[in-house]
This record gives structure tokens, sequence and C-alpha cells, in this order.
């Protein structure tokens, strides 16, 4: 029974966070979120129960300043400006974020379940960016609003999906070997080049310099002898693909420029003129007027009064994250939104720093992953719906089996049907990513005790 239930969770969880990607399939998104939950339910009931399964904690690091930003988003409810929206924002936001949140923390407690979520949310990004630059090429064009929830949400999605590249890296900054992998993932990289290109996005590259940034700094700094064995093959292609982000971005700058002011000759007049400057002193004034508990969740919680102040129908919302919570739940809020990223940043660390390379990676992802979302959420604020959605259920799956791994050290296998009379199930985890302690008789083992008998 709890092999079935742990089986069906995962599949039901990797086809949620795969159908995220577009805005086809509600009903397919609502039918496996309620199978998730439930099935989630029933994995956590019976995991408890063995010794060996039971569901570690994630640090108290991450869990009370979580458990404080979802409780006091709750309670501006009581003081919102706007009761009606934030009910239908905090049961959309908070109550299906911390259940999804719950799902996949469960959900990613074995190589195999990593290795499965992982891969249907890889496969469905490379199958919806291979659409989007065919449809490009194709005389009908691309709609970003039918496919992908707008260029916006389509822009973040790119920007959540490109610390994941790493996991097709050869080793011992990925976890593969061969060349197959390689091609892959040079062909990923391609689609996400051309796909953030066809967003017309100026920040999109900024962020994606970020991910390339933090990743390249992290892998340097936990793999220096593997840096000065094959510096060569990784210097080369990160200078041509920051050289790619580099021109991408100044060409996105000077076409944004030339549809959105047109009668504006130089950038610094451009960047002068943008409408966020007024949103951002008009939002600050708000703020000034209820600092500490806010207006009540809800990203557009005062959007009518600052579409009715600017005159301009697209400011609806703050365009910042932080500055956005700020005035949804106040300075409270606030401390403990960021209190929980800073955790989350933490327990990444924490993962980068373990003599485990599959753990490492893990560090390594989500540090690049919580890097490039709040970068790109500087000048903008999609920290929710498909993009949060994404967002929560990917750190929930990176610190579910990140702190699993830290804390028992070995994987936990995926139970099979198919089992010895008198033994355990059979592991079908991954060589490449769950590392086995060398039996005295392995090359390893030898080699390792020869090199203890030189040095003594």
């Amino acid at each position: 029974m709890t092999g079935n239930c742990n089986r069906w969770l995962v599949y039901f969880a990797a086809a949620y966070l795969a159908l995220q990607a577009t805005n086809f399939g509600t009903f397919w998104r609502s039918a496996t979120f309620i199978g998730a939950v439930l099935l989630a339910a029933c994995a956590w009931r019976e995991q408890q129960s063995r010794p060996d399964g039971r569901i570690t904690s994630p640090g108290l690091i991450v869990l009370i300043p979580l458990v404080v930003w979802l409780t006091w988003s709750s309670l501006t409810w009581f003081w919102s400006v706007n009761p009606a929206y934030s009910r239908q924002e905090l049961k959309a936001e908070v109550l299906d974020t911390a259940l999804m949140m719950g799902t996949f923390y469960i959900a990613a407690r074995s190589t195999a379940s990593f290795r499965l979520i992982m891969s249907a949310v890889v496969g469905s990004f490379a199958f919806f960016t291979a659409l989007a630059c065919i449809l490009s090429l194709l005389p009908w064009g691309w709609n970003p609003d039918r496919f992908h929830h707008g260029i916006g949400p389509f822009s973040t999605y790119l920007v959540l999906m490109a610390p994941l590249l790493l996991l097709l890296a050869p080793a011992p900054i990925g976890f593969r070997r061969d060349s197959r992998s390689l091609v892959a993932g040079a062909i990923l990289l391609v689609l996400l080049l051309a796909s953030a290109k066809l967003t017309n996005n100026r920040i999109v590259w900024i962020a994606l310099f970020t991910v390339l940034a933090v990743a390249a700094i992290g892998g340097c700094w936990r793999w220096p002898r593997a840096l000065v064995r094959t510096g060569w093959r990784w210097v080369l292609p990160l200078a041509v693909v920051v050289l790619v982000l580099v021109l991408a971005f100044l060409n996105a700058v000077v076409e944004r420029n030339e549809i959105d002011y047109a009668g504006i000759s130089s950038v610094q007049e451009a960047l002068a003129d943008d409408p966020r400057l007024a949103l951002w002193s008009s939002t600050f004034e708000k703020i000034r007027a209820r600092p500490w508990q806010g207006y009540g969740f809800g990203r557009k919680i005062l959007a009518a009064e600052l579409t009715r102040e600017l005159h301009d129908p697209l400011l609806t919302h703050a365009h910042n994250i932080f500055v956005s919570q700020w005035l949804q739940v106040g300075a409270v809020g606030l401390l403990a939104f960021v209190s929980l990223l800073a955790g989350i940043a933490w327990r990444m660390l924490t993962f980068l720093r373990s003599r485990d390379d599959a753990l490492a990676l893990v560090g390594l992802i989500g540090l690049s992953l919580l890097a490039g979302m709040v970068v790109k959420n500087l000048t903008d604020d999609f920290m929710f719906d498909s993009n949060g959605r994404a967002f929560w259920c990917l750190m929930a799956v990176l610190l579910g089996y990140g702190s699993f791994k830290s804390r028992h050290g070995t994987d936990i296998p995926w139970p099979s049907t198919r089992q010895k009379s008198g033994g355990s199930a059979t592991t079908n985890a991954s060589p490449t990513i769950a590392t086995a302690a060398p039996t005295p008789g392995s090359s390893m083992a030898v080699h390792r005790s020869r090199r203890l008998h030189r040095r003594t």
C-alpha cells in the first residue's frame, strides 16, 4: 500500500508541476492538485510508521518564517480594505501554496522521486519552448497570452527553468557523464535563449545572467579541483553564454525603447520616463499611511486607486516583489517573507557545502533559482499564480530531497512490486545520483586503502 501511494504521489506531483508551464489543461491541473494532496496525506501517514521513512524537517530556519508569513498573511483579511478580494487571493495563493509545498516536500524523498519530478519539469520546458520557437516561425505566429499566461509569466517561467539545466551538466557538477546529456543540455540552452528573445523582455536577461553567475561562483567554490583540472572546458562556454546574454539585453533595451519611447532619443531619457518611478513613489506614500499592517493580502489590493491616480490601466500593483509584500501585509509580513527567503538560501548553502556531490548540486540549483527569481521580480511581481506555485513547489522538492539525504546520508529505495521473499524492495535509483559506500573488494576501496597506506 505504501509503495503504491508514494509512487502515485510522485506521478501526480510531476504532472501538476509540468502543467504549470501553460494555461491549457485547467481541468488536469485541478485534478492532479487534488490527487497529489490526498496521496500526500496517505503517504505521510504511512511513512511516519516506518523508522527509516519518517519525514525529516527542513529546519526551524525555514519552518518558523514560513508559518509566520502564511499566518500573518491570513490575518490581514481582518483589516483588509477589500476583504472579498483578499479572501479569494488567500485561498489561491496561501492555502494552495501551503498544501502544495507540503505535498512536494513529502513526494521528493528518494532519488527516483526526485529524478521523475525533475524529468517531467525539464521535459515540459523542452516541449513548450520548442513549441514557442516553431510557432514564431509560422504565419500565424506565437501568442504568449494564449499558451503561457502572457509575456511576463512566460519570461519568469524561463528564469525558473534555467537552473534545472545544471542537472544535465557533466560530473562532478551535474549528474550526467555521457555526451548525450551534453548535447541535450546544449539544445535546451538554445531553446531557453531563443524563447527569452521572443519575449522582448529586458529584465529576463539580467535574471538569467544572475542565475549563471550564482551557478558559476557556487560551482567554482564547491569544486575547485575540477575547475583547475578542466578549467578551459568551462571558461570558454561560459564566456560565450555571457556574451550572448549581454548582447541580447542591449538589443532588448533598444527594441523596447523604439516601441515604448519612440520620441525619446537616449536610453537614459527612456529610463527616467519609466512609469514605474511614479508608481513606486505613489506606493511608498500609501505604505507610510499603513506601514505595519498593510492594506490586506492580494497583489492588486489597491489596483483601483493606483490606476485612477496614475492614469495608467497597467499599473495595478507595486511592480516589485518586496514593495508589493510591504504594501499588502505590512512590515511584519515583509520581515517574515524576507526571513523565509534567507532561511531557504541558508539551507541551500548548507547543501552546497556537503561532501555529497548530489546534495551539493541540489544546493547550487536552489541558490541559482532563488537569486534568479528575486532579480526577475525587482521590476515586477510574478510571485503569484503559475509562477508562484512553480517556484514554491520547486523549492519544496529541493528542500525535501536535500533535507532527507543530508539527514540519513543514504537513499531510500522507491518501493518496487518485485521483492525477494526474504528481503527488502529492490532499488531502482540511478547510481549517478545516489552514491553508495564502496564494498571492501571494490576498486574504489582498494584505491582508498592504498592512499591511506601511503599517508601512514
